[in-house]
């Protein structure tokens, strides 16, 4: 259950002014140190599209607001797929069942009649629908960022991003492709080895999200997924950072049925520059990278050399790698 502590402050929209004083008299009472609004739709007018919802965590809309064609429903609807609208309580003097059906569809937490109305019950029907709400955003916020952070269009986007462009950051190029993904095919069919690259897409993708790196990935072909990272500022700290990345797949295979299945992975890695290239030209380059790396066994790098000067940079393979068939039970 939330602390009262954590609701900061709450509206009460009702054109009843004598209930409105009750209930703020209540609030005031039982949520020590809020502020609590009292808003009439009479003599005020229903909110109209520049209404600061965000500003409110609590919501206490009566049904019948005495303003001909218009209920806090229809209030409710017009506003509930603004993101900042607050967790909502539905009130009312004389409802009825097939109101508040309609009322939960529409997005209340909870439907409350005036008569029957006593301070328990308001109190945890308030914690409840605040906490409920905070839930609810947080997931939508996570499936927000998930989805723009797997959108292959903006992935391409940033890719391009130039260096007097003003959203342009400097950013580290990961393609990794699944080793021996002809065998593991053959011997286990084309959706098992589908598998195993989303699993490397969901395990690349969360280590690198622990790591505040700022990822986005998309899945670049079949057997391979790319993903955008913040340069960590030193080749030392990149390697620190890939090296890890191999580890954690290492130590965690694909599981299917109780058994545990092993694979290896080779990285190209690019080091973005703003320089002007292509998104196709940047994968070409890591598709290079990728090849070099392929050349050892088990998960392995190699960094693109983005200056002429000097000799390429040999692969690096992971410590105590392990070596793989690409598809044999742990």
């Amino acid at each position: 259950m939330v602390s009262a502590t954590s609701i900061k402050k709450m509206l009460i929209l009702d054109d009843d002014a004598d209930f409105r004083k009750l209930l703020m008299t209540f609030l005031k009472k039982s949520f020590q140190g809020i502020d609590v609004v009292e808003y009439d739709p009479v003599s005020a007018g229903i909110p109209g599209e520049d209404f600061e919802w965000s500003q409110y965590d609590v919501l206490l809309l009566d049904y019948f607001l005495n303003i001909k064609g218009v209920t806090g429903l229809d209030i409710l609807r017009a506003n509930r797929k603004n993101q900042f609208f607050p967790a909502t309580i539905m009130l009312t003097g004389a409802g009825n069942e097939e109101v508040a059906v309609r009322a939960l569809k529409a997005g209340v937490h909870d439907y409350l009649r005036k008569e029957k109305l006593n301070k328990n019950e308001l109190r945890s029907s308030i914690l409840e629908a605040h906490e409920k709400h905070k839930t609810d955003r947080k997931k939508i916020n996570e499936l927000t960022h998930q989805s723009q952070a797997f959108n292959k269009a903006l992935f391409y986007q940033k890719l391009e991003l130039k260096r007097e462009d003003p959203d342009f950051t400097k950013r580290i190029l990961l393609l990794i492709e699944l080793d021996n993904n002809e065998a593991i095919e053959e011997k286990a069919g084309l959706i098992f080895r589908d598998n195993i690259v989303r699993h490397i897409a969901r395990q690349s993708f969360e280590i690198f999200k622990l790591g505040d790196c700022n990822p986005s990935i998309t899945r670049l072909s079949d057997i391979s997924v790319a993903l955008l990272i913040d340069d960590p500022g030193s080749e030392k700290t990149l390697e620190f950072n890939l090296n890890g990345l191999c580890t954690h797949l290492r130590k965690h295979p694909y599981k299917f049925e109780g058994n545990k299945f092993r694979f290896s992975v080779s990285i190209g890695v690019v080091p973005l520059t703003g320089d002007g290239k292509t998104a196709r030209e940047l994968i070409q380059l890591a598709k290079s990278a990728c090849q070099i790396s392929g050349k050892d066994e088990g998960n392995s790098f190699h960094i693109h050399q983005v200056k002429a000067p000097g000799p390429a940079r040999e692969s690096r393979q992971a410590p105590a790698a392990e070596s793989v068939d690409g598809t044999g039970a742990a």
